[in-house]
């Protein structure tokens, strides 16, 4: 019990001693001068006092040093329709030092006064009250909403803020009256009060009413939260719009947007699909990131959520560039918007039939991108302009003869050169349904057996579907073989051995010829063996293939026939011997040689 009183003593002492006033205090005189009969109120903190001024004009109150807050009575009472309507007040009861502003704030350290100057009107009008109350959605007062109260007679114009309770009230007159709410008020900066509408269903701050007695009015603001909603991909430079609850907010990397939903309101934001700050350069919506709960796709540009405590929405973006496609022909693919570094795969038809043996061929891509292929892959790195380039070809049969007979070969390789476009050349190993480009061309060179050629013409021009005949250098060789009787050599082995290296062989037939068919023009060297062996070289180049005459100086059959004249010789020696044998020839001859004596050498003869 004893602790108990004494605790009890403790704090009676501390009460006494914490309302006692300090040995220093001091008290200052406030001095206000105003007309007879007008409300002068003063407030400190939240104390409020009103005083009528006297008849006097004056009154003067000892307060004690601090920070005050007077408003002057905006209207008056007068006289028989007249009213005193508040002007200005004068600081320091100084006419010089004037402040429009009411109510006004003041320090006071020393004695002050103040003076609020009047003036008279006369109206029809009568005095009345203007209240303006100011809650949240859940009816909260909200303190500190500054208010504008307006008339046709600028000096009826007002301007406060509404208590503790959440309002304030203005003297004014019956008649006609604007007046314009604050439309948000920041508590800090995530949350803010927005303004949300009038009792009467008027949804804009700034309101006119007509009063003709006292006036109540009731304006309801929203709790709302702060989100930011920023981007990424755009840089500083670009800006996207968003539509937030049916408004326009812009912002990119650099700025983002401050977005306010009112408490329990469900945000939804729409983002700009694609952004293009230049010809073929666009900004694409990929995806929504950051810390909020959202309903729905991320990946689409429609965003719904609900607003809760400090967030941030990012709404990620792409650079993209434009690759065109400009082609009469082909139906060209893979036009369109490509991301940044990525691969695109440009394609195109390569031929198109005008008719059975005319088309037109896929001849180039040009512009921003140099291929000869109809399909190519590139790397989208800048906007990309394509045109695809288009030529006229012809279907061709090449017809390839040899020069000294109506035969037709066929080539191992032909080798076509452009003389519209030097540096395109065509190699051929077949030479019938050949499609070829309008324009000039030479067969530069042909390769037959190893052998390279020249042909004639070497020139043609293309301009329609046609067949084109070619005369080679190529020859068919005829070799006839004879002895020195001008008999055939029939069995003689011939060898050609061509400017190219080839060597090909034939025997001669009964008639003494051996047959060498499409052999290329140049030199030959041939070896003729048939009892010995000869060599003889020629240029078919030169002798245009015309036929090869050999004659054997030693061959089989002359030898043979010289045999069988020896033969024969010997033959007839050995019967001519028989038939007179060498005495009897002695005998004749010695006998020819004595004509003296015929008879006897006759006898001798006989014998």
């Amino acid at each position: 019990m004893k602790t108990t009183h004494i605790l009890l003593l403790v704090i009676f002492a501390l009460s006494i001693l914490s309302t006692a006033r300090p040995a220093h205090a001091y008290f200052v005189t406030l001095t206000i001068q105003a007309v007879g009969g007008t409300e002068i109120s003063i407030t400190q903190g939240t104390h409020t006092q009103t005083i009528v001024i006297p008849e006097t004009g004056e009154a003067k109150l000892k307060v004690e040093p601090g920070t005050y807050t007077l408003k002057a009575q905006k209207v008056a009472p007068g006289f028989a329709g007249f009213y005193r309507i508040f002007l200005h007040w004068c600081m320091n009861l100084c006419c010089r030092c004037i402040n429009e502003t009411n109510p006004i704030t003041i320090s006071l350290h020393q004695d002050y006064g103040v003076f609020a100057r009047y003036i008279t009107i006369h109206t029809e009008e009568k005095p009345c009250d203007v209240s303006i109350s100011a809650t949240d959605s859940d009816g909260k007062p909200l303190p500190e909403i500054a208010v504008t109260i307006d008339s046709e007679d600028t000096n009826l114009r007002q301007h406060d803020k509404t208590n503790r309770e959440g309002k304030v009230t203005f003297d004014t007159l019956t008649g006609t009256h604007h007046i314009d709410l604050q439309s948000m008020v920041e508590i800090d900066e995530q949350t803010r009060y927005e303004f949300k509408g009038w009792s009467d269903g008027v949804n804009t701050a700034a309101k006119a009413i007509t009063v003709r007695n006292d006036t109540e009015l009731l304006a309801t603001y929203n709790l709302c939260k702060c989100f930011r909603l920023q981007t990424t991909g755009l840089g500083s430079g670009t800006w996207t719009v968003f539509g937030v609850n049916g408004q326009n907010v812009s912002a990119n990397d650099a700025n983002p947007a401050l977005i306010w939903i009112p408490r329990g309101i469900e945000a939804r934001i729409v983002a700009n699909p694609a952004t293009a700050p230049a010809a073929g350069v666009r900004y694409s919506f990929k995806t929504w990131s950051g810390t909020h709960q959202s309903i729905g796709n991320r990946s689409s540009n429609i965003l719904a959520l609900s607003v809760g405590e400090a967030e941030t929405i990012t709404a990620d973006y792409m650079r993209q560039y434009q690759l065109s496609i400009v082609s009469d022909f082909g139906n060209p693919r893979g036009s369109g918007w490509y991301d940044e570094g990525s691969n695109a795969t440009i394609e195109i038809e390569p031929y198109i039939n005008q008719g059975e043996d005319v088309r037109i061929a896929f001849e180039r891509w040009t512009g921003d991108i140099s291929s000869n292929l109809p399909t190519q892959t590139v790397t989208v790195a800048k906007p990309l302009s394509v045109i695809a380039n288009w030529k006229t070809q012809y279907e061709i049969t090449m017809i390839f003869k040899i020069a000294n007979e109506n035969r037709t070969i066929q080539p191992n390789l032909a080798i076509l050169k452009s003389l519209v476009n030097p540096t395109k050349r065509v190699s051929l190993t077949n030479y019938s349904n050949i499609w070829l480009d309008a324009g000039s061309w030479v067969l530069e060179e042909i390769l037959y057996q190893r052998s390279h050629l020249n042909v004639d013409p070497s020139n043609f021009a293309i301009n329609s579907p046609e067949k084109l005949t070619f005369t080679c250098p190529i020859y068919d060789v005829i070799f006839t073989v004879r002895d020195l009787w001008g008999l055939p050599a029939a069995g003689a082995s011939i060898l050609l051995k061509l400017s190219n290296g080839t060597i090909v062989t034939a025997l001669t037939d009964a008639e003494g010829k051996a047959r060498f068919l499409s052999i290329p023009g140049g030199p030959i060297l041939a070896q003729i063996t048939e009892l010995l062996q000869i060599q003889i070289s020629t240029n078919l180049s030169q002798t245009q293939g015309r036929p090869i005459e050999v004659v054997l100086t030693l061959s089989i059959n002359s030898v043979t026939r010289i045999a069988l004249i020896a033969i024969a010789i010997v033959v007839v020696a050995i019967v001519a011997m028989k038939r007179y044998p060498p005495k009897r020839i002695r005998f004749r001859l010695r006998k020819q040689r004595q004509p003296t004596q015929p008879e006897a050498s006759q006898k001798e003869a006989n014998r």
